[in-house]
């Protein structure tokens, strides 16, 4: 076990108790604000140590914890992703502009799915997938998703029925009456990713070193000055102590107020698996159309957005993280 996961493990069950009737989410968000009270890392390494000697390497007590809002993606069978995405509406000033959403996302899922069970000898479509397929991976689309199953039955009169293909969303819509509502609207990225995913507490990525090179290799080197070391950053969702606060699961989609006009969604970087520089809770944009190929190979792992290392993230909405992620 890691450094700061020993912390977060000893201190959990007291929190637990403590905190009875919030859930495993919120339990180990508290224990993880204990390893970030630590004023260095030195301090969290004499502090693990400790705990190692006086009580051994803690268990995980969380694997058995339920949460209120874990989602149950139903049987494997027929699925076409580990974990479903989560489409949630954080949004509720126009319900034209939300009911067109879903049907466009219902009608992209349906031709994707469509896609995948064509079977021998079966038409495909006219091509409009594969120019999806082809955008998907620009970071200005802009995605709508689907929550219902659908049906694809497919081939012709006579034919036996395939079996379902599940979807691959869920979709958060809460009532007005909800208390959900309330924590999902005008929601930032991080309060979502906290909502519906685990956090944890990984090596930050290395930074890349600059280039090297001396362009007067044959002349006497000069006795150079030691450069000074770099201020490490201190943001918890990029690098703190060489750590860094993530929130592996669900891929998030999510429809906010630029959704009633661009019918567009947040898609949300999770941080477990992202270059130097950039945050967790960080998103970019992504159309109705494309969301649902996107998930899959998102899910899948056959495709990551990354921007080719480039920040090309949505500035706002990474300052909204950073003004709510030590909350």
């Amino acid at each position: 076990m890691d450094t700061p996961g020993v912390l977060v493990a000893a201190s959990y069950s007291q929190i637990k108790a403590q905190y009875p009737n919030e859930g495993r989410r919120r339990w180990k968000l508290r224990a993880v604000e204990e390893v970030w009270k630590a004023s260095s890392i030195m301090e969290i390494e004499a502090k693990s140590e400790e705990i190692k000697k006086t009580q051994g390497v803690p268990a995980l007590p969380w694997l058995v914890d339920k949460d209120p809002l874990d989602l149950d993606d139903g049987p494997s069978e027929g699925r076409v992703v580990n974990a479903k995405g989560v489409i949630v509406r954080t949004d509720f000033s126009n319900d034209a502009a939300w009911d067109e959403f879903v049907s466009r996302v219902k009608e992209a899922e349906k031709e994707g799915v469509s896609g995948l069970t064509t079977g021998p000898g079966e038409e495909e479509g006219d091509g409009e997938e594969g120019e999806d397929s082809e955008s998907s991976s620009d970071e200005e689309e802009e995605g709508d998703a689907q929550q219902m199953d659908v049906d694809p039955t497919g081939g012709g009169e006579g034919s036996a029925p395939r079996a379902e293909v599940p979807s691959v969303f869920h979709i958060i819509n809460p009532a007005p009456t909800d208390p959900l509502r309330a924590l999902v609207e005008n929601a930032s990225n991080i309060r979502l990713l906290r909502l519906f995913n685990d956090v944890q507490i990984v090596p930050a990525p290395p930074k890349p070193r600059p280039p090297q090179g001396d362009l007067f290799s044959g002349m006497p080197k000069k006795k150079q000055q030691q450069p000074q070391p770099e201020k490490p950053p201190s943001n918890r969702l990029v690098d703190k102590f060489g750590w860094k606060e993530v929130y592996p699961g669900r891929i998030l989609w999510v429809f906010d107020a630029e959704s009633n006009a661009t019918g567009g969604v947040r898609v949300v970087n999770s941080g477990d698996d992202s270059a130097y520089g950039s945050s967790t809770g960080d998103s970019w944009r992504a159309r109705a159309a494309h969301i649902w190929e996107l998930q899959v190979n998102m899910d899948s792992g056959a495709l990551k957005i990354d921007f080719g290392g480039e920040d090309r993230w949505t500035g706002k909405e990474r300052l909204r993280n950073y003004e709510e992620g030590a909350r």
